[in-house]
């Protein structure tokens, strides 16, 4: 096995050298975009040597228009099939079926063909399958609300590396959410904080020491999708969500040692102060984003109950206030985003069943 190439690296040279040059030659003339987007932990800059056992390798994903899509697709397929090197740097183009979930495992060919691992897409194609929507459209609230962050990811993420279509410029209109959709995502993640704000110390006095920790540790989560949203950040599904927070965000040098001394506490009234204490990092990020009148980093007695805790309230009315868009402000569910109320890895891959849901958002 090749020493291992980062996956946007390893493409970028393999377009550069191999691909491109290949359709200049026999597809003169050709307009398309390629790269290496959509899905992948190549694609987001997290793959390592375990990746290399499935869809990972030598693979491009690459753009037609509307009107040329099927011929364009079919002579290019089979030119790639045909022309394509069976290794680059070592590594197989060629992949064979696996399992269900080692779906595309590389497997080295003396000769060609190759069953190379290029995806083809129109964009309109290519925007339909990762959100379920129609990119010639512009998203309503409800369409932002309910397009999951996953799939933002993936049609954000990566680089193409050739972009006749401007395809760029459509992924960057989903680059971050708008201003009011994301004061509202971040007044209902302060409610999210507030909604538990006292348990894990109300628990740990009843002497329910798993069920102190277990809050404590979901209000570590909630904590850090208040961090991406703050440096507007697309938060991954759960398997990258850590590795995004410390490779991503700058608070992380700062907040992620907090965030494990709390992990690893044993007494609930010091994890209760150690939440606290992130709680207050969070109203310093907010304060300085000054997308809201300042509001004071108050951390007073829980309702006179004896737990040290930051007054939440005060942010969410300070957000309240700042947005602009009446029916956003006065929802009478405030859910949030799909990710603050739903929590499924698959959820974009599910026939897109979040589209179903704009009855609830209202």
């Amino acid at each position: 096995m090749p020493k291992f190439i980062p996956g946007l690296e390893l493409n970028r040279s393999f377009y550069f050298d191999v691909v491109g040059p290949l359709l200049e030659k026999h597809c003169p003339g050709l307009q398309y975009s390629a790269g290496l987007v959509g899905h992948g932990s190549d694609v987001l800059g997290f793959d390592s040597p375990t990746s290399m056992d499935h869809d990972w390798g030598p693979r491009l994903h690459i753009f037609f228009s509307d009107l040329d899509f099927i011929s364009e697709k079919v002579k290019v397929d089979a030119l790639l099939r045909k022309r394509l090197p069976t290794t680059y740097k070592g590594f197989s183009t060629n992949f064979v079926d696996g399992d269900y979930y080692l779906k595309h495992q590389p497997k080295i060919r003396k000769r060609g063909p190759v069953n190379h691992l290029f995806e083809f897409w129109t964009i309109r194609s290519y925007f339909q399958h990762y959100l379920g929507f129609d990119f010639t459209k512009t998203p309503s609230f409800k369409d932002w609300l309910l397009f999951p962050q996953q799939a933002l990811i993936e049609v954000t993420a990566g680089h193409l590396y050739r972009d006749d279509l401007g395809v760029q410029k459509h992924r960057d209109r989903f680059n971050w959410y708008p201003d009011d959709i994301w004061k509202y995502m971040l007044r209902t993640q302060w409610g999210k904080i507030s909604d538990e704000l006292q348990s894990p110390a109300r628990t740990g006095e009843e002497g329910d020491e798993v069920g102190s920790m277990v809050i404590a540790a979901r209000n570590i989560q909630k904590i850090m999708f208040m961090c991406f949203l703050l440096e507007r950040r697309y938060a991954p599904y759960g398997k990258w969500f850590g590795t995004a927070f410390q490779k991503w965000l700058r608070c992380s040098s700062d907040m992620y040692p907090q965030l494990l001394a709390i992990l690893h506490e044993k007494n609930w009234k010091k994890r209760q102060q150690l939440l606290t204490k992130a709680y207050h990092t969070l109203g310093d990020m907010h304060n300085a984003l000054n997308i809201t009148r300042p509001v004071a980093a108050a951390v007073g007695d829980f309702h006179g109950r004896g737990y040290k805790a930051l007054k939440v309230e005060d942010y969410i009315f300070a957000l309240e206030e700042a947005i602009k868009n009446k029916e956003l402000r006065n929802m009478h569910y405030p859910l949030g985003a799909i990710d603050q109320f739903i929590d499924h890895a698959r959820i974009n891959h599910m026939d897109y069943v979040y589209t179903q849901l704009k009855d609830v958002i209202r």
